[in-house]
């Protein structure tokens, strides 16, 4: 037991907060958890409705139809979903800390900040994405094993074309550009923990005005006066939003660190 009583970052510890914050939230994890699941559910029915609900009216339909045209429907959804729910899920990483009772339970709580604030770090960013990829594909499987019985079509799951033609330097980007999301979103819910997404919203229209009024300005003076190769560019675009994603998650933490629980 010796790991309760050090003052030193523990592994062990950690882990015990982490079941901890599962258990003592179970509801409202499962409550956030069934709606996420809710949501992909009805986006992937209404989706399927739409694109299938001729084939029983009319049976030349797919005369010349032969592959699946909602997968690709399911795949640009599932990507606006991805963004969506990366963030609100982000945003819920320190609303323990908007209310007093909150905060006194987090001041409480035996652990080093650093690991209560990983506990729900880890929980509302990795968890919650990890849920909604398996979500997804559990779902899409789904349609697709309905498409096969129901109708004539081939399906493919929506995985396949996302991935279809793409290179790593779109998925290295794309990547970086959730990671950048997640941490602004989570250090908007350290310096704001009540209604944090739609704060994070709201300063975010704020921020995409300010910067694409100063790229609109600087980029075409920028590009006339250096020869730039767009795709270096583009690395090095997104290796700036993973350094600035880690640096807002060290900023995050220090302020989940700093707070008063009155």
């Amino acid at each position: 037991m010796e790991y309760i009583t050090q003052n030193s970052f523990s592994v062990v510890r950690l882990k015990m907060l982490f079941k901890r914050e599962l258990i003592s939230n179970r509801q409202q994890l499962l409550l956030k958890a069934a709606v996420l699941l809710g949501i992909i559910v009805v986006a992937e029915m209404f989706i399927t409705w739409v694109f299938y609900k001729e084939w029983q009216r009319d049976s030349q339909f797919y005369s010349s139809y032969v592959q699946d045209a909602s997968g690709q429907a399911v795949a640009v959804a599932w990507l606006f979903g991805l963004g969506l729910f990366t963030s609100l899920s982000a945003s819920f990483v320190c609303s323990n800390l908007s209310t007093k009772p909150g905060r006194i339970t987090s001041f409480m709580t035996v652990g080093t900040p650093l690991e209560k604030y990983l506990s729900r770090a880890l929980i509302y960013t990795v968890g919650f994405f990890l849920l909604y990829i398996a979500g997804s594909v559990v779902v899409d499987l789904i349609r697709c094993l309905y498409i096969v019985v129901m109708t004539p079509a081939t399906p493919h799951l929506f995985v396949y074309y996302l991935f279809k033609n793409v290179s790593f330097q779109t998925i290295y980007v794309t990547i970086a550009a959730i990671l950048l999301e997640q941490a602004y979103f989570t250090i908007v819910s350290a310096f704001f923990p009540k209604m944090s997404f739609i704060k994070g919203i709201f300063c975010a229209i704020v921020l995409t005005m300010v910067v694409s009024f100063v790229c609109a300005e600087i980029m075409p003076w920028f590009f006339d006066n250096y020869k730039i190769n767009v795709e270096v560019l583009l690395y090095v675009f997104a290796t700036g939003m993973l350094i600035f994603a880690a640096a807002m998650h060290l900023l995050a933490y220090y302020r989940y660190k700093e707070t008063d629980i009155q």
